[in-house]
């Protein structure tokens, strides 16, 4: 007779080969580039987000003595988005002119659709690899503040856009190394119909300030592609970065190493 009686030990196999439970703090937001803003600046400052859900709107039909629900529309809410914001202010100022496109707030003109309409999508997270950031000892010379503006011209629409500090002479490969796309949800034609309102009170001394945005969107479509929320390749970029590093820094006749990326392990030694 087949066992019908579940155990623990079938939850954890089904967790184990699923990839495990997935973790409501772990996402990402991927928003249009408006007022300045970068892409990985606005995800760093969005503190939660919402899966938009959908409702099937039916009416009765009846054929004889039978009544039956037959499909004959849909519905779906707002989607709901927190960020953080600092004290330049640049997150509210960022709806703010996404905002004008609507409705241009000095010639009190509606904008096009085009115009202010944009995809967006919102990404849910498995936790992954992540490094730590390597300091001048692997051979980063330190630079002049300018450098990064310098190097933000030329790397910011690139996968190492963000990832090199020339101040202080680190490469943040814990960005480069991003948690897989396990599920991804895009918001159509999405544009901020409601900014809330940023309650000020001296009874807090460590209340910080967040600001509310509602998004309205003409649909909704889910993909279940894998992958980097932002294109980035990990072990690709990882494995080169750290080969890089580590031959600028390995002495010669150093025997040959064992270097591990994400599905098997290889050795590499001096050409």
């Amino acid at each position: 007779m087949a066992r019908t009686v579940q155990t623990i030990d079938d939850l954890k196999a089904l967790i184990s080969n699923k990839g495990g439970v997935a973790r409501s703090n772990v996402f990402a937001v991927a928003l249009p580039p408006i007022a300045g803003l970068r892409n990985r600046e606005l995800n760093l400052l969005c503190s939660s987000a919402n899966l938009p859900g959908r409702q099937i709107m039916t009416q009765e039909r009846d054929i004889g003595l039978i009544t039956q629900k037959v499909a004959n529309n849909h519905i779906f809410d707002d989607v709901s988005l927190t960020f953080r914001c600092l004290n330049d202010y640049g997150i509210r100022e960022y709806f703010e002119a996404w905002q004008d496109r609507c409705i241009d707030q000095n010639s009190l003109e509606v904008g096009y659709l085009k115009d202010y309409a944009f995809n967006v999508k919102i990404h849910q997270l498995a936790r992954g690899f992540g490094a730590p950031t390597y300091q001048t000892p692997f051979g980063l010379p330190k630079l002049p503040p300018m450098a990064n503006t310098v190097i933000d011209m030329f790397l910011g629409g690139t996968p190492l856009g963000g990832t090199i500090n020339a101040l202080k002479g680190e490469i943040d490969l814990g960005f480069i190394g991003q948690n897989d796309t396990v599920y991804s949800c895009e918001l159509i034609q999405a544009f901020p119909t409601s900014m809330g309102a940023i309650q000020l009170s001296d009874g807090s001394m460590d209340g910080t300030v967040e600001l509310s945005v509602q998004l309205s969107y003409k649909n909704w479509r889910s993909s279940k592609q894998k992958g980097k929320p932002f294109g980035f390749n990990q072990s690709q970029l990882i494995g080169a970065v750290g080969n890089f590093i580590g031959g600028a820094i390995r002495p010669a006749n150093t025997p040959p190493q064992m270097v591990f990326t994400n599905s098997k392990s290889s050795v590499v030694g001096p050409q």
